[in-house]
């Protein structure tokens, strides 16, 4: 959902592209993904996490204003949590973070 929308909520004209990087902090892993998009206000940061919330018009952009709020559920599910913030260069960097999981036993499948 979250590169869903880093590509879909763009100015137009606009030359998208979406960064995701990772890294590990002691028992976290926290991931980034930032885009060159609108960005999302201040004042509605907290609100795209609800159901049905929708920042523009239905002709402006498709959607239901479900996607980040079952996003933030599924992350919450696994005890972690998304955090939202202005991209250093214009756009959104969401931050998802999560307990780091140990690969320790999964073998490779041929």
């Amino acid at each position: 959902m979250l590169l869903d929308n880093a590509l879909c909520y763009q100015p137009p004209g606009n030359a998208a592209w979406v960064r995701v990087t990772g890294e590990r902090l002691g028992t976290l892993c926290r991931i980034h993904v930032e885009d060159n998009g609108l960005g999302i206000d201040p004042e509605d940061r907290q609100r795209i996490f609800e159901p049905f919330a929708r920042l523009h018009r239905h002709d402006e952009y498709e959607g239901t204003g479900l996607g980040l709020a079952i996003a933030e559920r599924i992350v919450a599910r696994h005890d972690g949590h998304v955090e939202v913030h202005e991209a250093p260069e214009g756009g959104a960097l969401f931050m998802v973070t999560l307990p780091a999981v140990s690969v320790a036993g999964l073998s490779k499948k041929s």
